[in-house]
């Protein structure tokens, strides 16, 4: 089921609702899903701004670029799919406890 991506405001509401990140090129359709848990733990290890129009710059879709197409903005959507990659490292417990305790 597919959200508003706009309705979030930075990854850590992304993280702590356990909502994950739909990426979708528009030029040849590749689909991923990262975890909503390791955006936030990327961006705080990187100490990168939490805001998801932030991220977006940052992501791009990697089988364009190895075909040496131009980067493109990809869409997004936040959703309830399950994770389609690993590519990024999900937060160990105690970290991840931290946050929810920050935010309690």
């Amino acid at each position: 089921m597919a959200r508003d991506f706009y309705t979030y405001r930075g990854a850590t509401e992304l993280a702590l609702f356990h909502h994950n990140l739909r990426v979708t090129c528009d030029t040849c359709n590749h689909t991923v899903v990262f975890s909503g848990n390791a955006l936030w733990y990327l961006c705080d290890r990187k100490g990168w701004p939490d805001a998801l129009s932030d991220m977006a710059r940052r992501l791009y879709c990697l089988p364009c670029r190895k075909a040496g197409r131009p980067r493109r903005r990809p869409r997004y959507d936040v959703t309830d799919d399950p994770v389609t990659t690993r590519a990024l490292r999900e937060p160990t417990e105690t970290v991840w406890k931290r946050l929810v305790r920050r935010h309690r």
